[in-house]
């Protein structure tokens, strides 16, 4: 396409990328006494998020793929 924009070919990687910044940043906000205790909470939090995100990733970026090699698109 020809009036897409950087922010649209790069919203799936840009809102990974700030999913994991900013629960990092919370995790270790939170975390940050004298004895650094990263809470269950987190890392369960961690893997949902992250195995949503990427499966979506993945399987929206591969079903683009797909329909734009069926269209002729390149």
């Amino acid at each position: 396409m020809h009036n897409e924009t950087i922010l649209t070919k790069h919203i799936r990687p840009i809102s990974l990328a700030w999913t994991l910044i900013w629960i990092t940043i919370f995790a270790l906000m939170d975390g940050a006494s004298e004895s650094f205790d990263l809470k269950d909470e987190y890392i369960s939090l961690f893997g949902v998020l992250l195995a949503t995100q990427v499966a979506f990733y993945y399987t929206s970026r591969g079903y683009e793929k797909t329909h734009n090699k069926k269209n002729g698109e390149s």
